[in-house]
């Protein structure tokens, strides 16, 4: 059983980098800080191209704007967690 913080940190990291899915996350700014190998391999970039870009820079350009509606939605709901699609 892990037991320490650095125990727990390591263990969440390595499930993140294993796990079969694409694990992205971002900041309040919607700036990229988690890129996983699974998002490496559906986005093509790697994790170096992606930390710090906007979440969009990942979306093609058509459905940027539709994005921005749902994050401005989503921000004045006060919904503390909300999964994306």
């Amino acid at each position: 059983m892990t037991n320490s913080l650095g125990d727990r940190e390591n263990l969440f990291n390595s499930i993140i980098a294993s796990a079969m899915d694409a694990i992205i996350t971002v900041d309040s700014s919607q700036r990229i800080v988690l890129f996983n190998a699974s998002a490496e391999k559906m986005f093509c970039y790697s994790v170096t191209e992606v930390i710090g870009k906007p979440i969009d820079f990942l979306l093609p350009e058509k459905y940027r704007p539709t994005h921005h509606h749902h994050i401005d939605k989503y921000r004045k709901t006060h919904v503390t967690k909300r999964r994306m699609g």
